[in-house]
Parts: structure tokens; sequence; C-alpha cells
């Protein structure tokens, strides 16, 4: 009888460690196969360069003179930066980047920017939450967003330059 059930447990294990095999894509090891089956991992991504950004914020208000603000990066290529700036209820800078080295030499950049000014209880607050994927050659700036607030006179532009450091 204790024969019959270790058999049968045996048998069980067997086949369910086939049956999981099969469902997961795992190749089946046999019982005299000393090396074990090696899981797949993808290399971890290699930086090959950093890559400075510079935002270039310039906030109009009808014919005024712009308030200018500056944000500056440095970022391993492929990795996320995260820049969070904030003056009470007043203002709000956050900027999230994440550069990439194509292989024709251009940058491509994932950049979220989220911008508000003006007193929130003066009704003067705008806001602007943008997300976007440029391609930048190294070095040159290039205006990727300007936005308008909907009831005034007031636009913001941003201006990004991304350059690669080796």
């Amino acid at each position: 009888m204790r024969t019959t059930v270790t058999t049968a447990m045996l048998l069980t294990a067997a086949l369910f460690s086939g049956a999981l095999s099969a469902q997961t894509g795992a190749p089946e090891q046999k019982a005299g196969n000393a090396s074990p089956a090696r899981a797949v991992n993808p290399e971890p991504h290699q930086s090959t360069a950093n890559v400075q950004v510079v935002l270039g914020i310039a906030d109009y208000l009808g014919a005024a003179v712009p308030q200018k603000k500056t944000v500056s990066m440095l970022l391993a290529e492929g990795y996320m930066g995260r820049v969070r700036s904030q003056r009470g209820a007043v203002a709000l800078l956050n900027v999230d980047a994440t550069p990439r080295l194509l292989k024709d030499g251009r940058i491509s950049l994932q950049l979220t920017l989220e911008y508000s000014v003006g007193r929130m209880m003066e009704d003067t607050r705008s806001h602007i939450h943008e997300s976007l994927t440029v391609l930048l050659q190294s070095g040159k700036p290039l205006v990727v967003t300007q936005a308008a607030d909907p009831e005034s006179d007031r636009r913001v532009t941003v201006e990004v330059t991304a350059t690669i450091l080796k």
C-alpha cells in the first residue's frame, strides 16, 4: 500500500511539473541532466553618455517683459530625472525628463512639464501641464511648446536644449 501511494505521488509530481513547464514555456528537465535550465534575463540598459537638458521657460503677460525661468538637469542617457520646485500656493515648477540617444546622433527626449504661477485666491493662476516626446540635435535649442491662457493674455514658451556630454 505504501509503495502504491509513493508511486502515485511521484507520478502526480512528474505530471504536474510537465504541465507547469508547458504553461510557462520553460524547457522540461530530464532526470539525468545535471545542468539547470537558464532563465533569459534581458541585459540592463548601459548608458553611454550623460546628457545635459536645459529648459528655458518664458512667461509673457501682456506687453510686459517676460519672466524667465531656467531648469538644468544632468542625466545619464536612458534614465529619468525629476525636478520639483514649489513656493507656497504661488508658484509650482515640476519637470520630468528622460533622454535617449539615437543611432543617427539625435536625442529623443521624453519630457513632462507642470508649471503654475499666480495666486489661487485672486483668480490670476495659470496652470500648464504638458507631456511630449521630441527629437533634438545635440546643443541646438528648440522651442517645443507655446501655450496660451484661455482667459487672459498670458502665454508661456518652453525652449529645450539637450547636449550630449562624453
